[in-house]
Order: structure tokens, then C-alpha cells, then sequence
């Protein structure tokens, strides 16, 4: 043994080596937790209001979305013209064409109409997404740190 050692030392050493290692492996794993956390989440209330929102002929649904915006922003849009008149309701109004020289819809017996205005006698809510971000809104701490310890405990195995 040489003569300035500390019984022990070397082992010591050596486990703050392993230590400063894992460390330095949980910390690169660490900072990826929030972002998996809110996607998990961005899609739980995104599958949640897949199946709360109300189907008349699937446009609606169909045009859900989930999806991470280049500067790390979670977006769930819907993007169906009618997608704010159900979430939040409408009042009566009246709807004209746009890109068209005419209305055209088809009535309840099937009959074809051409109209150049109709006046919509609005509705009531039917909100599919926020009820679903307000249910799910606390689990996202909930779910960061329980992320966050399996991770840490990955690391310090």
C-alpha cells in the first residue's frame, strides 16, 4: 500500500466516477420530462375530445388536430368552419356565400336548395375541447413528476 493512501480512497473514487456519470446521464434524460409530460397530456385531451365531439357528417372530427408548433407550443385546433359555433354556441344569423355565387344544401326530405342567404337560428354549446383541457389541466404536474422520478430512478439503478 503506498504510504500517503487513504484506506478505502480508491473504491470512493471510484464510486463518485460512477456517480458523476450517471449524473451527468440523468440530466440529459431529466431535461427531456416536460416535453414528453405535454405531449402525453396534449394528447389525452385531444383523444378526449375525439370522442366528446358531436358527429353530424364527421367534418367536425375529421378536422382535429394535435400537433407541436416549431417553437415548442402544443396546438389542438379544429379547424371545421362550425368548430367555434359548436364549442362555444352561436346566435341567430344570417350566412351568405363566400367563394360561391349560391348557397346549396339538402333538406331533411333530400330536396336540393339553392338560396342566396339562409338565417341560421343559432345554438346552443356544445363544447368537446375546453371541458376536456379543464379535466385534464392538473394531471400535467402530476404527470411531469411522476416522469421525472422514474427517470431519475433509471439512472441511479
Amino acid at each position: 500500500m503506498p504510504r500517503n493512501s487513504i484506506s478505502g480512497f480508491s473504491a470512493f473514487a471510484d464510486d463518485l466516477r460512477e456517480f458523476a456519470s450517471e449524473t451527468a446521464e440523468a440530466r440529459e434524460r431529466t431535461r427531456r420530462v416536460p416535453d414528453q409530460a405535454v405531449d402525453y397530456i396534449a394528447h389525452e385531451v385531444f383523444d378526449a375530445s375525439q370522442r366528446d365531439v358531436p358527429v353530424k357528417s364527421g367534418q367536425l372530427k375529421n378536422s382535429g388536430k394535435v400537433y407541436r408548433r416549431e417553437d415548442g407550443v402544443w396546438v389542438i385546433r379544429y379547424t371545421a368552419d362550425h368548430a367555434l359555433a359548436i364549442e362555444g354556441g352561436a346566435d341567430p344569423h344570417i350566412i351568405e356565400p363566400r367563394d360561391a355565387d349560391a348557397l346549396r344544401f339538402e333538406t331533411e326530405s333530400g330536396e336540393v336548395v339553392y338560396t342566396m342567404r339562409v338565417r341560421h337560428p343559432g345554438n346552443d354549446a356544445q363544447p368537446f375541447l375546453g371541458p376536456n383541457i379543464d379535466a385534464h389541466r392538473e394531471q400535467l404536474p402530476d404527470e411531469m413528476g411522476a416522469r421525472l422520478v422514474a427517470t431519475l430512478r433509471r439512472a441511479y439503478r
